[in-house]
């Protein structure tokens, strides 16, 4: 996992996107700001601009990863696979992960009724279940996937977290979930 890091650059690129000017921004200071020489035809956007858009991206990025810690928990959690009886889209080994099925659950993808093949890791017996309407899916999503919940519940709590720390409790920030 690549831990991101607070840079004005990347911050001055929000506020003035590809800005001409001349001088570091290796130290990502205020002061190293300052001394910049601006030979762009926009005004240089103050440094508190540019430190709030530069944070504003750091929490994005940290963010990224504390969903992709999340995915990859509920992934490794579960493990589901629609029968070959289905006609979205479904062969014998067609995959899709718990993500999909959440963005998937209200999307009209679905034809009624359908068997869903599930297990609850890659070794477990296997189980079909025949779902006949949407208020049957959404039973059964609640039932055989309210476990995830705690990650999702989990994960919006780190990033609820994220607005109330400073720059350096960002950059120290780890996910230890």
């Amino acid at each position: 996992m690549i831990y991101p890091t607070f840079q004005t650059r990347q911050g001055l690129s929000i506020m003035c996107p590809g800005a001409r000017f001349n001088g570091a921004l290796d130290k990502n200071t205020e002061t190293e700001y300052g001394e910049l020489q601006w030979f762009d035809v926009r005004v240089k956007p103050q440094w508190s601009d540019v430190e709030a858009a530069a944070l504003n991206a750091l929490r994005q990025a940290i963010a990224g990863n504390i969903n992709q810690i999340t995915c990859e928990n509920i992934e490794f959690n579960f493990r589901s696979s629609i029968s070959p009886a289905t006609n979205i889209h479904a062969s014998a080994t067609w995959q899709f992960n718990t993500k999909s099925l959440w963005e998937m659950k209200d999307s009209g993808l679905f034809s009624f009724p359908y068997t869903v093949y599930c297990s609850m890791n890659e070794n477990a017996l296997s189980n079909y279940i025949q779902v006949n309407s949407s208020s049957d899916l959404n039973q059964l999503y609640l039932e055989l996937f309210g476990f995830i919940s705690g990650w999702l519940t989990t994960g919006r709590s780190e990033k609820d977290k994220l607005h109330t720390m400073t720059k350096t409790m960002l950059e120290e920030y780890r996910d230890n979930r």
